[in-house]
């Protein structure tokens, strides 16, 4: 793919969630929450993965994750699932990624790192009935 449009099915998806579930600040989840959420994502980034930070420095990443912290308060809960896919895709891992639940997409909370074992999410909305996406 051209590198000028490589951006363009990242656009696409984004447009495409948010037509689908409107671009008002809808919130069920408090800021509080998506904020350890993305520590937890971060976190478990650094701890589980392999090698994270092989192609994107881990100080980029850092940056990337303080500038989502802090936008947060301004985004609905579907733009910051968005957000997270898209931190998670700087990683240019294939394995690791965000899945977006078919049946509950405003619920696509977690991530997966590699083939790792976790246990079962605590809300059935989060069990694992989707298709990986993949942004960026």
């Amino acid at each position: 793919m051209h590198k000028g449009l490589s951006h363009i099915p990242v656009l696409l998806m984004t447009l495409a969630i948010l037509t689908c579930h409107g671009s008002e600040l809808s919130r069920e989840i408090t800021d509080e929450q998506w904020k350890a959420d993305l520590q937890q994502i971060s976190a478990s980034i650094k701890e589980i993965h392999f090698k994270p930070f092989h192609v994107l420095p881990e100080a980029e990443f850092d940056a990337a994750v303080q500038d989502l912290g802090e936008r947060i308060p301004e985004l609905s809960d579907t733009e910051i699932v968005v957000a997270m896919a898209q931190l998670i895709a700087k990683l240019r891992d294939g394995h690791t990624r965000i899945h977006m639940p078919r049946q509950y997409p405003e619920f696509a909370l977690l991530s997966e790192l590699g083939h790792s074992g976790t246990p079962p999410p605590k809300f059935r909305a989060l069990e694992l009935r989707s298709a990986p996406v993949r942004f960026g």
